[in-house]
């Protein structure tokens, strides 16, 4: 079908996410548009997740998204609402997070590369949005991305 606007399709039984390790936002190895308080380019953001379907009949991955950089800006999802996996080195994890020192809860999407898939190295990226705004905006609240040290694994 067609469609004016965004949307998210998935298949609950083909996959899984996890990993944890560190990125440098605003690094050299980053996207640009990184946005994060008192951003350098040269510290370390660390981060985790895991996400899989318990069932093919659930609605929402059983998981969890965590993200740090330094004591500036922690994030931690609420609510993980939907994980797409287009292959094995390119997954899709969406849902709803807090942030320390603020109110609300934060749209997010997190964009995982694993370099075991093909790809030429495990990457994170992650666009974090104002609260009730449609995660398809051009213009994330905060974003950070890079290659990743640590380890990722996607199963499809």
């Amino acid at each position: 079908g067609e469609s004016s606007a965004p949307f998210v399709t998935y298949d609950p039984s083909a996959g899984s996410v996890d990993g944890t390790g560190w990125i440098v936002p605003g690094g050299s190895t980053s996207e640009p548009g990184d946005v994060l308080p008192r951003l350098d380019g040269v510290q370390k953001a660390s981060f985790g997740f895991t996400a899989k379907y318990k069932t093919p009949s659930s609605v929402a991955p059983a998981g969890t998204l965590t993200f740090s950089y330094g004591s500036r800006f922690k994030l931690q999802s609420r609510e993980l609402l939907w994980l797409a996996v287009r292959d094995e080195g390119t997954a899709f994890l969406g849902g709803n997070a807090s942030i320390q020192g603020m109110d609300g809860e934060y749209p997010f999407v997190a964009v995982i590369f694993d370099g075991a898939g093909g790809f030429s190295g495990d990457s994170f990226e992650l666009r974090v949005y104002e609260p009730g705004t449609d995660i398809a905006s051009p213009t994330p609240l905060f974003a950070a991305s890079g290659e990743a040290g640590g380890q990722i694994q996607i199963r499809s």
